[in-house]
């Protein structure tokens, strides 16, 4: 099951960008043997977000205004909103 997910992770990767740098590389020794570890770099990463109010109720009208995404600390650019 893991190996046709990161299969279908690799192929999705190359459809998304074609020429996206990614490496394939056996799991470091305190893993599972079987295992393999996928390391991608990627310039766009999906993030989806649900919204609910202090009463359970979806919050639908929200911009990328009211979004705040970071990685390790750093704020990232909202580059494409939808």
């Amino acid at each position: 099951m893991i190996a046709r997910a990161c299969a279908l992770l690799v192929v999705f990767l190359i459809a998304l960008g074609g020429d996206a740098p990614y490496q394939v590389a056996p799991a470091s020794s305190g893993q599972d043997q079987g295992a393999y570890r996928i390391t991608v770099d990627v310039d766009l990463v999906l993030l989806q977000a649900t919204v609910r109010d202090g009463k359970g109720r979806l919050v639908s009208d929200l911009r990328e205004q009211d979004f705040q995404v970071y990685e390790d600390g750093v704020p990232q650019r909202i580059r494409l909103f939808q």
